[in-house]
Order: structure tokens, then C-alpha cells, then sequence
């Protein structure tokens, strides 16, 4: 599933209105909407934080790794905190960022 459809199939699921659920992940309505579109304001590609995407995995009561797992292959990241990855599919993130840290 992308994840814009993870996000509003699990809105729907537990009626929560956009607002809500941004609270419930301490994000803004304008993420939470910008991650369901996946788009931002302008139209261009909205790609998301590992932060803020760490924060919608807690808010959703899973972990960030479930998330990604459930998204599909096609799930691209910005940058994360401590490292100059940005904007790269999340399943090559992982691997390059995980690699030698077991």
C-alpha cells in the first residue's frame, strides 16, 4: 500500500478527522495531509522526514519499521537526522543506513 492509503485507511478506521490524528502524532494537519496526498502545496512530491514518519508509526501504535513494512516499495524518505541521505527509496535507506550496525 502507498502510504497515503495506509494513512487514510487507518484514519477511517478509528474516525479520526485529519486534525486528530495529526495531534495524536504531534504533527501539523498540512503533514498528515501532504503525506496522504502525497503531494505538497505547490503539487511537487511531498517526501517525508524519518522523524515525522517515526511519529506516525507511535501515533498508529506501531513501530517505524511495521510502517515501512506495510508501505510499498515505492516509499521515499528525506533526510534523517545524522546523515546526508535524502530523498532515496526507503528499503535502499535502510540498507545503506543499517549495514554494519548489527
Amino acid at each position: 500500500m502507498k502510504l497515503g492509503d495506509v494513512l487514510i485507511s487507518y484514519r477511517m478506521e478509528h474516525n479520526y478527522s485529519i486534525r486528530e490524528f495529526a495531534k495524536i502524532c504531534d504533527l501539523s494537519p498540512a503533514q498528515i495531509l501532504f503525506m496522504e496526498r502525497g503531494t505538497n502545496s505547490q503539487g511537487n512530491p511531498f517526501v517525508p522526514k524519518v522523524k515525522s514518519l517515526k511519529k506516525v508509526a507511535a501515533g498508529m501504535g506501531i513501530t517505524f519499521g511495521e510502517l515501512v513494512a506495510i508501505c510499498d516499495d515505492n516509499l521515499v524518505i528525506g533526510k534523517a537526522e545524522n546523515t546526508d541521505r535524502a530523498g532515496m527509496n526507503i528499503k535502499v535507506f535502510l540498507h545503506l543506513f543499517c549495514r554494519g550496525k548489527r
